[in-house]
């Protein structure tokens, strides 16, 4: 009896240790001493700590992924991996760098993303490697939307005891996004400083009130399918005072697009 619960024994544990090494064959390798750090940077600068880029906004479009890999030999290869919001597809390669014989060898990856991405490098000994040899994390690249404002932010002097000031706001915005930034709600903030009479401009007023100078708002429309854009109209009113006057008007930091 002894005998058989031995070889009972026996059998299970090479079992398991059978089990374990196909385990240990399926589970992503990572190479010992191997680490990739990753970061992003904009034109824009951080944004309460996120790195934020403007959709179609020239040299604001863009930002950098850039980080280190240590560990790794002359002739490895890093690749980009990208994943757009809502991050319903596999993330996809985007670029790729063959590693100089610098340790830590560092890389540097200009994206242009549209929608909010997640980034992450990947260390593989070719391109078409199948595994690879380490992972970043992963780094957050937001979008955010510019406006661009028709009308007038000056009153023509002489004038009524109160002016009315129109600007018409256009914005553009992926396709994917047009309908829910539509409809999110407008805050608008606006300021009004005076200067003497025949003088120079003043500058921008320093602050900024929520709702100030009686504005309204025209419904936001799209006005060019190719591009998506939404535009509409703010209308403000403000009291006259002789001289030269400047207005300074905003959004909610968190509302990107919608016409005011």
């Amino acid at each position: 009896m002894l005998r058989a619960w031995r070889r009972v024994t026996l059998v299970a544990l090479t079992a398991g240790a059978a089990i374990a090494a196909q385990l240990a064959g399926v589970a992503p390798a990572q190479a010992a001493g191997t680490a990739i750090t990753i970061a992003a940077t904009s034109k824009i600068g951080p944004v309460t700590g996120y790195v934020v880029v403007e959709y179609r906004g020239g040299k604001d479009a863009s930002a950098r992924i850039h980080g280190t890999i240590t560990g790794a030999t002359a002739g490895e290869v890093a690749t980009l991996y990208a994943q757009s919001f809502p991050y319903a597809k596999a993330p996809a390669s985007v670029g790729s760098v063959t590693l100089s014989a610098a340790d830590p060898a560092a890389y540097s990856f200009t994206v242009t993303p549209t929608l909010a991405t997640r980034y992450t490098v990947k260390l593989s000994v070719g391109k078409t490697a199948a595994r690879p040899l380490a992972t970043s994390p992963v780094q957050n690249v937001y979008v955010g939307i510019g406006a661009t404002f028709k009308g007038t932010g000056l009153c023509a002097l002489p004038g009524p005891p109160a002016c009315r000031v129109t600007f018409h706001v256009f914005f553009i915005v992926p396709s994917s996004a047009l309908k829910v930034e539509m409809s999110k709600t407008l805050y608008p903030y606006f300021a009004l400083k005076f200067g003497p009479p025949n003088g120079p401009t003043p500058p921008l007023p320093e602050w900024l009130y929520l709702n100030a100078g009686h504005p309204s708002f025209t419904a936001a429309q799209r006005t060019n399918v190719s591009t998506s854009t939404s535009a509409g109209s703010r209308h403000g009113t403000s009291p006259r005072t002789p001289g030269q006057s400047s207005a300074s008007q905003d959004a909610a930091p968190t509302n990107w697009s919608r016409s005011r």
